[in-house]
């Protein structure tokens, strides 16, 4: 449930080292003044105390029953001072990993130390209160082990289910991400496709050599495509490849121009001032810039279009402006639209849209410059 926090390899030693330490100052002492039977079984007892300390992250469960039996038993014998020192580290990594699903359990450890240690006896020479007090000390180690390690478990999870929550959310925002991409680089290039396509049937008597043109630019664009999606499927797969094919940006807005104006809308690109974007910005550009003129190809062809990017200190205004007859009334949004409304916004921009007053149809975004609103 919970993330194991163990640290490196080192671990085992210095638990180890710490139930050797537990050993040295509380067993020794009771050991040197027990007889020959007696210290010999507590010997014993405390090599399962070293040992069960040992493995108390690889085998949680067992470890901390083991060492608290060992432990209980030294006590009976007279063979120990240790009040579950040991033990209450053992059960730490339980509570770690189990402590969340187990709150009751300090309540339930006080209960059975009691009851264990009543019907077990004390040992002859330890007086009442010094058994009440070992049992006190006893009981408090191992509740504030459960409570302090059942704390840092649901610290653990926490973080965890908080970087789950954060893997799933860049994924999502990923595959929206590429969802975008497919839908500009797809619709524009069949868009524009289409439209050639329906040109080459026209010319088709008029001469190969008009044929020819026409096919070999429904070639490029369908290669220009290709590579585009490939890039795309790259990204998914590999980043560090991805990252040797460039994405498009302000400098491939005249080869976008030339295809549509091949696709027989022609289209002009004018950049003014100094643009400062950045690679994730020139591609939010491009693609809008895309999706714009490709609207433009597919609802005003033969209308003339003109893209016009001009950089300031404060952002950089893209304007895209076709000579159709504009969108009917009443049309609705479509998702070409809704994209660069979105891409806009991403980026910390505003798009606005709609029918510009001397005819045709008009987009204009304004993107942040890069460190602005970063």
């Amino acid at each position: 449930m919970t993330a194991d926090p163990r640290r490196g390899g080192l671990r085992p030693l210095g638990d180890v080292a710490l139930a050797l330490a537990v050993v040295v100052v509380l067993w020794l002492p009771a050991l040197a003044s027990a007889d020959g039977a007696r210290r010999w079984v507590g010997v014993g007892l405390a090599v399962v105390v070293v040992a069960g300390t040992a493995v108390r992250w690889r085998l949680p469960l067992a470890s901390a029953p083991v060492v608290a039996v060992a432990t209980l038993l030294a006590a009976v014998l007279g063979v120990t001072g240790d009040p579950f020192v040991a033990a209450a580290w053992a059960l730490y990594p339980a509570a770690v990993r189990w402590g969340s699903r187990s709150p009751w359990f300090p309540v339930a450890l006080f209960v059975a130390v009691v009851a264990g240690t009543t019907m077990v006896g004390a040992p002859a020479t330890a007086a009442a209160l010094e058994t009440v007090r070992y049992v006190t000390v006893g009981v408090a180690l191992l509740a504030g082990s459960w409570i302090v390690g059942s704390m840092v478990g649901r610290q653990a999870w926490a973080a965890a289910e908080t970087a789950r929550a954060r893997a799933e959310r860049r994924a999502a925002e990923q595959r929206l991400r590429v969802a975008r991409e497919v839908h500009d680089v797809v619709a524009h290039t069949l868009g524009t496709i289409g439209i050639e396509a329906g040109v080459a049937r026209h010319v088709a008597a008029t001469g190969p050599e008009e044929m020819r043109r026409t096919l070999t630019s429904i070639e490029s664009s369908a290669r220009h495509a290709l590579e585009q999606v490939q890039g795309l499927l790259r990204t998914l797969r590999d980043e560090e490849d991805a990252d040797r094919t460039p994405a498009p940006g302000l400098a491939d807005l005249p080869g976008l121009a030339e295809r549509a104006t091949r696709a027989g809308s022609p289209t002009t690109v004018t950049v003014t001032g100094t643009p400062v974007l950045g690679a994730a910005r020139e591609l939010t550009v491009y693609r809008i810039v895309q999706e714009a003129v490709t609207n433009g190809v597919r609802h005003a062809p033969g209308a003339t279009c003109r893209v016009e990017v001009h950089g300031g200190p404060a952002a950089t205004i893209v304007t895209v402006r076709d000579t159709g007859p504009g969108r009917p009334a009443g049309r609705p949004e479509g998702n070409g639209l809704a994209g660069i409304r979105e891409r806009a916004s991403l980026a910390g921009g505003s798009a606005e849209f709609g029918n510009h007053p001397d005819g045709g149809f008009q987009v204009r975004v304004t993107i942040p410059t890069v460190g602005r609103d970063d």
